[in-house]
């Protein structure tokens, strides 16, 4: 049973902008209607032959790529060194995707494409951080929102290029976190002695039973052998007005914003 104590203020801020943004798009879509068809006037006929233009061959596909804007100058391949890490819009998956670069100071050069077809107007770059036990700092990138959820996506320096990190509780490419009256979710990062561990924590509201009472789960790893190593397991039941609900929720870690 997790400790109940003190009270605490809201851990979410508010997403009623977002919310009237997907209620406006589906708004729009409900109502659109198709105009209605007139008749073509009538044409005086010809005696000349009928003939078919040939339509014009297709234009080739291209992908545009916008300037790149310079977000990092974190280490990212853990040399000790600053790189420089870059995001740019780009129509390599359609207009809804970014391309992420690190140019280290080595003078190696790494991109990725991160798809993003629902940030509403939200950045998609999140931040750099030293997050699990390697060497360099973590990229992180937001990818979407639901209603109340985030989703980023989070990419480190191995073997000379980026690579993709998934999140250990769930085996998703796609980390998120989350905030409302039913749920709180996210990440906590610590290195203590030496010794780095992932909490990854998640409250839910069950409004059958107690509305005031959230069943939480939460577990931990260790990053140990270049990954992240299950080490425990806790579930419970608390009060809603429990520290522990509200210190769940987003980014808890040195150098990325929580929300």
């Amino acid at each position: 049973m997790f400790s109940t104590s003190r009270s605490v203020p809201s851990i979410r801020r508010s997403t009623t902008l977002r919310r009237a943004a997907v209620l406006s798009l589906g708004a729009g879509l409900l109502g659109a209607t198709a105009a209605p068809a007139t008749a073509a006037p009538a044409t005086a006929s010809t005696s000349f032959p009928a003939t078919r233009a040939s339509a014009p061959a297709a234009a080739p596909t291209r992908t545009a790529t916008a300037a790149a804007r310079l977000v990092s100058r974190a280490d990212i391949d853990g040399d000790g060194r600053a790189d420089r890490t870059t995001i740019a819009r780009t129509t390599a998956h359609g207009d809804l995707a970014w391309r992420l670069t690190t140019r280290t100071a080595r003078g190696r050069s790494s991109s990725v494409v991160v798809e993003t077809p629902w940030l509403f107007g939200e950045p998609a770059w999140y931040g750099a951080a030293a997050l699990d036990g390697a060497p360099g700092a973590e990229i992180v990138v937001r990818s979407g929102f639901g209603a109340h959820t985030a989703m980023f996506r989070m990419f480190s320096w191995r073997g000379g290029r980026l690579v993709a990190q998934a999140d250990p509780s769930t085996g998703d490419a796609e980390w998120s976190t989350d905030g409302a009256l039913s749920v709180s979710k996210g990440y906590r990062f610590a290195t203590r002695r030496g010794v780095t561990t992932l909490t990854a924590s998640i409250y839910e509201r069950d409004f059958s039973r107690n509305p005031n009472v959230m069943d939480g789960t939460v577990r931990t790893y260790t990053w140990r052998s270049g990954a992240w190593r299950a080490t425990s397991v806790h579930t419970g039941r608390v009060l809603d007005s429990s520290p522990h609900v509200a210190n769940a929720y987003g980014w808890n870690a040195t150098g990325l914003p929580r929300d």
